[in-house]
């Protein structure tokens, strides 16, 4: 059974913000993704992640969490976690002032 990573789906989950929020996935939309996926076997690492939330799934890796954070809370002031050594450079550069990316 692969693990299933929702992403922000219409329903009233969380109050009725949620069922009404334009940037909420329609219910619909994802369990006909979801299903399509199950049938198809499209579910590699045993994981079931939607095109969708693709981002998501990989901002650790792509070093965007601060960036899909704001995204996803944009009521959220003042986070800023601090960046992890293990971002590649150029990944890196786009959290760091302009005052402090490297010349060249």
């Amino acid at each position: 059974m692969p693990e299933i990573s929702p992403p922000y789906v219409r329903t009233e989950l969380t109050g009725a913000a949620q069922a009404a929020d334009p940037r909420a996935m329609p219910l619909s939309a994802y369990i006909a993704e979801v299903m399509a996926m199950l049938e198809h076997g499209n579910h590699p690492r045993g994981e079931l992640v939607l095109g969708s939330d693709q981002a998501r799934r990989w901002a650790e890796r792509d070093c965007t969490n601060d960036s899909i954070f704001a995204a996803m809370n944009p009521l959220w002031r003042g986070h800023r976690r601090r960046v992890r050594s293990e971002c590649a450079p150029s990944a890196l550069a786009a959290f760091l002032p302009v005052t402090h990316r490297s010349r060249g």
